[in-house]
């Protein structure tokens, strides 16, 4: 019987000329979940995927990856493993149907023609890969990634630099992929698209693991502050960072808003409709939320914590 976890990783540290990329990472992958590798550059997130996939060692630690020990077992396990990287290494002169069928036979596999009506690349067979668009050129690339079905996705920056129409239809697809069954791991800078795609996340600050769950735990960071984002029809707040006080943990402006973070939304906003009211200005508009991940990210960059 397989486990409930398709990666394991116990302990894992590797290092380069003596710096640490990563120290004593410890996580699991959960079978038919999306799984979000997060952090700034340099926090160790192409280590972690290299180590995954068995083209680099771990220097100490265990790895596991569908079952097999990895390196140990990595050519077993490449067979049930896609992998879709941020840079194709294609060369420009080759057709996207070329392309296609060098991978099938590499895989060993025959060409599924719905796959590549699913990536709307049918049409595409016979064009240079230096003639597609951004998005043709990374439906090609997540193409290729799963012509031999694999159970195991991994994805490094699937949607960078791609319009939003194109975006929104890769996302349908890496959704249609985990309710197929399928485990994908994405690596990301855009916030938003972990925040809206994974089930769990892992934050990857200078080789260490920050922060590990789902979006909204991570985000609330096992605290009750809330965000409190106001707009006034004079502004009054907006200039005047020391205007409320009343359990304000800290504050921003942000274009004609006013941030404030509370631990007790209840009185900050008592507060600050009070101050509006003295001022004799009006609200126009008001909102109570989660801190984002991409706040609560460069909340763990700045004070170097875990949470």
């Amino acid at each position: 019987m397989e486990s409930t976890s398709i990666i394991k990783l116990n302990n894992v540290s590797k290092s380069y000329n003596g710096t640490k990329a990563l120290n004593n990472c410890t996580c699991e992958v959960q079978r038919g979940e999306i799984f979000g590798l997060l952090g700034p550059n340099g926090a160790g997130k192409t280590t972690t995927l290299e180590i995954i996939e068995g083209l680099i060692h771990a220097d100490q630690g265990s790895v596991q990856v569908c079952n097999g020990e990895m390196p140990q077992e990595a050519e077993k396990v490449r067979r049930r493993m896609g992998i879709q990287l941020q840079n194709s290494g294609l060369p420009n002169d080759i057709t996207a149907g070329e392309a296609i069928k060098l991978f099938a036979a590499y895989r060993k596999v025959k060409v599924n023609d719905g796959l590549l009506n699913t990536f709307k690349l049918d049409k595409l067979t016979t064009k240079k890969y230096s003639e597609l668009s951004g998005g043709q050129k990374k439906s090609l690339q997540l193409c290729l990634a799963l012509l031999h079905d694999p159970e195991l996705v991994i994805l490094d920056e699937p949607t960078a630099a791609l319009d939003v129409e194109t975006r929104n239809y890769l996302h349908a697809i890496i959704k249609d992929l985990k309710s197929r069954g399928k485990t994908v791991i994405i690596s990301t800078h855009d916030m938003s698209e972990a925040e809206s795609l994974c089930d769990r996340i892992a934050i990857l600050i200078k080789g260490e693991i920050a922060a590990l769950g789902t979006p909204r735990e991570i985000t609330s960071g096992n605290s009750r502050e809330l965000k409190i984002s106001i707009k006034s029809r004079n502004s009054t707040l907006l200039d005047n960072p020391d205007f409320v006080r009343e359990n304000i943990a800290s504050t921003y402006k942000l274009n004609d808003y006013r941030v404030y973070f509370s631990d007790n939304a209840t009185q900050s906003i008592l507060e600050i409709i009070k101050k509006i009211e003295q001022a004799n200005d009006e609200i126009i508009d008001f909102r109570v939320e989660r801190p984002s991940l991409e706040e609560k990210l460069i909340e763990l960059i700045q004070k170097g914590k875990k949470i």
